[in-house]
């Protein structure tokens, strides 16, 4: 599915606490990925026109926004959080996540925008970008003849888009927030480096959740783009980027 997860989850945008990404360069190897580290990638996704400018992108391709929270009970729960004596805070994924606050979402103008639409989608006239039935087409070549067997779902019988959608929609599902089953580091149990290639073999990476070392304090979407952001300048051999200041 293009977008992957970004495309059927509840659009929830939460990148977590800073301090979960301190936590992550603890681990031997992952020193890069301080919080300080990270935030200049969450910063280059974001097309966000709240929050303080130092902490939020403004100019990125994924649209970050304020659910909209008509439903009047919204207001009664956050009214009621401040009479019970919680302190509001004005941007969940800005200098402090601890407080009542609204979501951010990404949705624009009551349409999700999935990492397919902010990265793919405007690209998608390039020549280089190729989508269609990958996975298939990788494991049919020669360098696979040892290791194929029968494809088991959907089957070599389902070869056209409207059955392989068929397929999809009757199998398909969702499941929570599954990340760290291919943690960096350099560990008896890490699976990739710090740069997501995977150990002991070569020209393989992997840039996803399931990378993470501990899960992050909330929604894995905005964790994950930004790991990607990060991880495309390593790839292309590019100067890390660094935050100019600290969030505290």
């Amino acid at each position: 599915m293009l977008g992957g997860s970004s495309s059927i989850n509840g659009m929830v945008y939460v990148r977590g606490n800073p301090q979960d990404f301190d936590n992550w360069a603890r681990y031997p190897g992952l020193e890069t990925w301080t919080h300080a580290q990270c935030l200049p990638y969450f910063k280059r996704a974001e097309d966000c026109q709240h929050g303080d400018e130092q902490i939020r992108g403004r100019k990125g391709p994924l649209y970050v926004g304020r659910s909209q929270a008509s439903n009047p009970l919204v207001k009664a729960w956050l009214d009621a959080g401040v009479e019970a004596g919680f302190k509001v805070t004005a941007d969940l994924n800005g200098s402090r996540q601890e407080g009542i606050s609204i979501f951010d979402c990404t949705i624009k103008s009551g349409r999700r925008v999935s990492a397919a639409q902010a990265y793919l989608h405007p690209i998608m006239g390039r020549s280089n970008l190729q989508v269609i039935r990958l996975v298939r087409e990788i494991v049919s070549q020669q360098a696979f003849e040892d290791y194929r067997g029968k494809e088991l779902k959907p089957g070599s019988g389902i070869t056209t888009d409207t059955g392989l959608d068929e397929f999809i929609k009757k199998h398909s599902e969702s499941a929570y927030h599954p990340s760290c089953t291919c943690s960096m580091g350099n560990g008896e149990l890490a699976v990739v480096d710090a740069a997501a290639r995977v150990h002991g073999i070569q020209s393989l990476r992997v840039i996803d959740a399931s990378i993470m070392p501990d899960i992050t304090n909330g929604n894995l979407n905005a964790p994950v783009i930004m790991m990607a952001e990060k991880l495309g300048d390593v790839i292309l051999g590019k100067e890390p980027e660094q935050a100019p200041v600290q969030q505290k």
